[in-house]
């Protein structure tokens, strides 16, 4: 069984799990004091909140979850993507570690707290680029130091000059 297909499988349960449970999006669009991970998520919607807009942007939500930071682009086109074939879900990564979205499509690419669940993160990283419009961003978070959390694997962390490295070399592939 390939990495993808495995995360496929486990995936579609923990997000199933998510989706049971609505204080996934309530903690990560209103995080509040005593939440066992506010200072954590109120940081990462704040920086999140920076970029919001409500142009009529084209956005990739890649490795989306539930998705809980659209409200925050209100007039975009908000497409997702995710190892599984959830509700919603407009691109199914696959098993190479790719998804079938045109190239240089997307204004913005938004992957938070996914990468260190990517079994390939180069390849991950390399789409992300592949769909960005010339000149679009890619707003991407990851752990550089947290607790083990597999949603449904959780495989690597990164220090700040590692993600740079791993940017550059996405970049150039």
């Amino acid at each position: 069984m390939g990495a993808y297909e495995d995360l496929r499988l486990h995936g579609k349960t923990a997000v199933q799990a998510m989706q049971s449970n609505h204080e996934y999006i309530r903690a990560r669009i209103a995080p509040l004091p005593g939440d066992p991970f506010y200072l954590h998520l109120r940081d990462l919607l704040d920086a999140i909140r920076g970029y919001s807009s409500s142009e009529p942007l084209c956005i990739l939500d890649y490795g989306a979850g539930l998705s809980p930071y659209r409200s925050l682009f209100p007039n975009a086109r908000y497409l997702r993507a995710d190892v599984t074939d959830a509700d919603g879900v407009e691109y199914v990564i696959s098993d190479d570690g790719r998804i079938s979205a045109q190239s240089e499509v997307f204004d913005l690419v938004l992957s938070t707290q996914v990468l260190e669940h990517v079994a390939a993160p180069l390849t991950y990283l390399s789409e992300c680029f592949r769909v960005l419009k010339k000149g679009g961003r890619l707003l991407l978070s990851t752990h550089g130091m947290y607790e083990d959390h597999g949603c449904p694997y959780d495989f690597q962390r990164w220090t700040a000059d590692g993600l740079k490295r791993d940017l550059t070399q996405a970049i150039l592939m």
